[in-house]
């Protein structure tokens, strides 16, 4: 007899839940060849397919990030567009996660600035359902109070980016708080931070209004959030006068009780309608490379791949998130134009044979053999692959930022596409603080053109492998001690 409908639905969707649980972990697990989580990958995408064919007609929103890192963007499709799916998390108050979702966004403004609306509806939802907290009074002078609420300052993204503001604190005008729930075993980055910080309180396991009413219990002048949804929902609570978000979120948060949108020149949007909150912005730079941390990164070769394999190699360490499917089209293009030019994969998706087989299709369209795209499945200690890229394409819509720098510093020049939203401005922002503004184009003809123009210059390209450390440290984003002191010059004009 055959099993009954209703029953095959419900193990097709345990299979489902399951293979996505664990792509979620080993997606936050340590260093790893990459192979673990491709399979994974693999197998939360066989999950879902077979559960499509079981009758399953509705998944789980999860299921839309695994097929968006596997260039899977038929079924993607399947999903709904975009502004259906976010307007169905706002309405029951989820997060509207822009990293896992961007890459659908069409060429449109409106596409952005509905995004906007839906991340103020979920906004106005949060701060319905949320108590503002007492503050405690501060008294007249003595120095200003800066409190940063994050998980992250440690051997992560953020902690590389924040480095700069702490070992370069402004000690005559300023004391620095950080609130974290962090309690696992501290890392060497960790360390530093807690003894540049003046006051370090850790509360593992706090509710979002337990952390913000030990905040406000110290009277800060101004809380800086960096980007998380747990900072999100302590800032609802209103904990500081002022409250502004930097770094680990490059678009608005959708919170009225978020004050400032912490940006440079260039990574602030040229059509206001682009941010929610008020821009402040850091005269030169929004972040800077510490050299202690970048100068313990592989050193260099010599020569460039190129003069190894006797081709030019283009390659992404981005998520593959970011990649929409424009994005890939360009890149194929990219490649296409440049006869035996290879593209290079470093991610832990590229272990999922779904996957390779998507990209495949893409450049495949555009003319490329499958045996011009490489592959190399890695998460953490993709660095030494820089070896084997003679130029970086970036993303788009939403661009690296920490890949960008990393690129750079690994000799390696970045092609960038720049957007209207903060999110399609990092690399911008980067490039421009760099010194290397040329090397983000405005439309994709002009990515295209720089692209090819830059693979055809092989002298220009060695002597970017050669000089770029420098030319870094002599400009903006390679000044960490200015950039810090800028930095909170702009937050004692903002107190006032």
């Amino acid at each position: 007899m055959d099993e009954p409908l209703e029953s095959v639905r419900a193990a097709a969707e345990a299979r489902v839940a399951q293979a996505l649980h664990r792509v979620a972990q080993l997606s936050q697990a340590a260093p790893t060849d990459g192979l673990s989580e491709g399979a994974a990958l693999q197998a939360a995408y066989d999950a879902l397919v077979g559960a499509h064919a079981a009758g399953v007609e509705r998944f789980p929103h999860a299921a839309s990030a695994v097929f968006m890192r596997l260039a899977a963007h038929d079924w993607l499709a399947r999903m709904g567009d975009l502004g259906e799916t976010e307007r169905r998390l706002a309405e029951k108050g989820e997060s509207v996660g822009v990293h896992m979702q961007t890459a659908r966004l069409g060429p449109a403004a409106e596409d952005r600035i509905e995004l906007l609306r839906q991340r103020r509806a979920w906004g106005r939802a949060l701060e319905a359902r949320t108590t503002p907290v007492v503050r405690a009074p501060r008294g007249g002078g003595g120095k200003r109070r800066i409190g940063f609420v994050t998980d992250e300052l440690r051997q992560t993204n953020v902690g590389v980016f924040a480095w700069p503001l702490f070992e370069h604190r402004d000690r005559e005008r300023f004391e620095l708080f950080v609130y974290t729930r962090q309690d696992r075993p501290e890392d060497p980055i960790q360390a530093l931070f807690r003894g540049w910080t003046d006051v370090w309180r850790c509360a593992p396991g706090a509710t979002p209004q337990a952390m913000a009413e030990l905040i406000a219990a110290d009277g800060l002048d101004m809380l800086i959030e960096l980007g998380a949804e747990f900072s999100w929902q302590v800032a609802a609570h209103r904990p500081a006068p002022i409250q502004a978000s930097w770094l680990g979120y490059p678009t608005s948060v959708g919170l009225s009780a978020i004050d400032y949108f912490i940006a440079d020149p260039h990574l602030a949007p040229e059509d206001p309608r682009m941010m929610l909150e008020q821009p402040l912005l850091a005269p030169h730079c929004w972040l800077a490379m510490t050299e202690a941390y970048f100068e313990a990164e592989p050193p260099l070769r010599a020569e460039i791949p190129e003069a190894r394999n006797g081709v030019v190699t283009f390659g992404t360490m981005n998520g593959v998130f970011k990649m929409s499917a424009a994005c890939l089209d360009l890149w194929a293009q990219v490649v296409a134009a440049e006869p035996g030019s290879r593209f290079l994969f470093v991610r832990p998706e590229a272990g999922a044979a779904i996957f390779r087989e998507n990209v495949r299709r893409i450049f495949g369209a555009r003319g490329v053999a499958p045996d011009r795209i490489l592959f190399a499945p890695i998460r953490g200690r993709h660095l030494p692959y820089y070896d084997e890229i003679d130029v970086s394409l970036d993303t788009f819509p939403v661009t690296g930022g920490t890949t960008t720098c990393e690129s750079l510093w690994m000799g390696v020049p970045v092609v960038s596409l720049v957007g209207a939203a903060p999110f399609e401005r990092v690399s911008y922002s980067v490039l421009a603080s760099a010194g290397l503004g040329h090397l983000a184009a405005r439309t994709p003809q002009a990515f295209f053109e720089i692209a090819t123009a830059l693979a055809r210059d092989r002298p220009g390209r060695e002597a970017m492998r050669r000089d770029l450390r420098r030319h870094i440290r002599a400009h903006p984003i390679g000044r960490p001690e200015a950039f810090a002191k800028d930095f909170y010059d702009m937050l004692a004009k903002a107190i006032r």
